[in-house]
């Protein structure tokens, strides 16, 4: 079998690699099935949020003729891309972080939108905070982390289960100027019971400096987002040992998938996987479910009858058409001196809620809020 695929590349500081990341992920999947042959027809985006994404995808389409097209799309042209494919009938795998509620954009049988489901995580770290560290709580976001839908979700799943929020500070736009000082100072004076964390990057590291070098150190439990731990890019030690995140993954899993998946990336490409490896690997699985082979093009139709399995777990779709996953995970951020790097390592898995408490209204006031490029490209 031929298939032909259309990606949408953006671009990520944090991330340099996404483009080839990703398609590593995907071609190791794809390079198993001696019986298809894949051709790949590949566009930068930059940050995904100029017009230019809907002009690239209706050429896939057109010119290019594909099988299947994946790609991230900026929020503010989420709706059109939707409408786009839609009308033309043809598949799009929409690909996001999580980092944006989806639940008031249409809805088309020929679109799915695949996450690693980061706001549910926030919701989930939220509600787990207050039931088992404390109802005092207090957050630190950067100006940029803070734009997205996180810091909402943990804050109501928090509040769900009664706990308070006695501090909040937003840093400075220029991260460069910023020390962090008087946040910390207000921190050790309120002791709250957790600290919630929103910083990527740079800004993390800065975060993890500051702390581990005021009197706060670790006395008082950290929970951060899962990209503030992400073992790919935080190199540094830092003095730190109570600093946890939830998440819908862990390179830690020590499940025969998700281990069979890390050794053979890292036998053929020499490195270890990142999460866009992940979501490339993933993007796989869902074609492979979808089968190309059927004259059926309605992909979350399909999607929603089946389930895919990847090296999170069972993966299925909701009313949104989002991917769901069943489980997710307490991890630990730390240090191992016996490997020179961090881990986050499995704590316990915690099962999806019932709800996560979106309203309609609120999901209707924070849709056309924030930053519209997708989360942490940059």
């Amino acid at each position: 079998m031929s298939i032909k695929v259309g990606i949408l590349i953006p671009r990520s500081d944090m991330f340099p690699t996404l483009g080839k990341d990703f398609i590593n992920g995907l071609s190791l999947a794809f390079n198993k099935e001696d019986a298809v042959n894949i051709t790949y027809i590949i566009e930068g985006v930059g940050n995904a949020t100029d017009e230019s994404v809907l002009r690239i995808a209706e050429k896939f389409i057109l010119q290019e003729q594909v099988d299947i097209t994946l790609g991230f799309c900026g929020s503010n042209l989420l709706e059109r891309i939707i409408k786009l494919y839609d009308s033309y009938k043809e598949p799009f795998i929409h690909l996001d972080l999580g980092g944006i509620l989806l639940e008031t954009y249409q809805t088309s049988p020929y679109v799915v939108h695949h996450t690693l489901n980061l706001w549910q995580s926030s919701f989930i770290a939220g509600k787990y905070a207050a039931n088992n560290i404390g109802k005092k709580g207090a957050f630190s976001t950067s100006y940029y982390d803070g734009g997205y839908h996180l810091l909402d979700a943990f804050i109501r799943g928090y509040t769900s289960e009664g706990g308070e929020i006695v501090h909040n500070y937003v840093s400075n736009v220029d991260y460069d100027s910023e020390t962090f000082e008087t946040n910390l100072i207000t921190i050790q004076e309120l002791k709250p019971n957790v600290v919630f964390a929103l910083f990527s990057y740079k800004e993390a590291d800065k975060f993890f400096n500051a702390v581990q070098n005021s009197p706060i150190d670790n006395s008082i439990p950290i929970i951060s987002i899962p990209l503030m731990v992400d073992e790919y890019y935080m190199k540094n030690e830092y003095n730190l040992s109570n600093v946890y995140s939830i998440a819908s993954w862990s390179f830690n899993d020590d499940s025969s998938k998700m281990t069979l998946f890390k050794e053979q990336y890292l036998n053929k490409y020499n490195q270890q996987p990142n999460i866009f490896s992940l979501l490339g690997n993933e993007a796989y699985e869902i074609i492979k479910v979808f089968d190309l082979n059927y004259n059926d093009k309605k992909i979350a139709t399909i999607l929603k009858k089946n389930i895919v399995t990847t090296c999170r777990g069972k993966i299925t779709y909701n009313t949104a058409n989002e991917s769901e996953i069943k489980q997710y995970i307490l991890r630990q951020f730390k240090y191992a001196a016996s490997e020179s790097e961090y881990q986050n390592r499995i704590l316990s898995r915690i099962n999806k809620p019932a709800s996560f408490g979106i309203t309609k209204e609120r999901a209707s006031s924070l849709t056309n809020s924030g930053w519209k490029n997708p989360y942490i490209c940059t």
